[in-house]
């Protein structure tokens, strides 16, 4: 999954109880929106991180994917490891999840119908109509009606 540059500093949102832990010790390292663009950038890659050898087509990529302050502590804590980069599929679906229902809420609370606030929204994050009823289904609570 993807998430657009713009959308980088909302990471800092998301669940740490989902995130790969080391993902957690980078961001613990360079922040989280620097680590969600590493995620972005190097995503389910082994990273080859630089130690000692300047300008290598590794160290240019880092630098371009979260800039020279931050490539620098990476390489220094990482430098001549093979790093995995996580997709971080599971803690991204969810940040996603519940950025998109927190948007119908919003919505709706400013008189949207939710059929048409779903359908906006549908087209917005590139998902089925049916997909996000099933996630309002999953998320929110359901009414239990009152039997006496």
């Amino acid at each position: 999954m993807k998430i657009r540059k713009d959308e980088v500093d909302l990471a800092t949102e998301l669940s740490h109880d989902l995130l790969p832990d080391i993902i957690v010790e980078i961001a613990n390292l360079v922040g989280m929106s620097k680590t969600m663009q590493l995620v972005q950038a190097f995503g389910g890659t082994n990273l080859p991180m630089p130690i000692g050898v300047e300008n290598s087509m590794t160290e240019q990529a880092l630098i371009s994917a979260v800039g020279e302050e931050t490539a620098e502590l990476l390489m220094e804590s990482y430098g001549g490891d093979r790093l995995y980069i996580p997709r971080c599929e599971v803690a991204l679906r969810d940040w996603r999840n519940n950025r998109l229902i927190a948007e119908l809420k919003q919505a709706v609370m400013n008189g949207i119908s939710q059929t048409r606030a779903i359908r906006q929204l549908a087209i917005q994050y590139e998902l089925s109509e049916r997909r996000i009823y099933e996630l309002l289904k999953e998320r929110l609570p359901q009414q239990q009606p009152r039997l006496f």
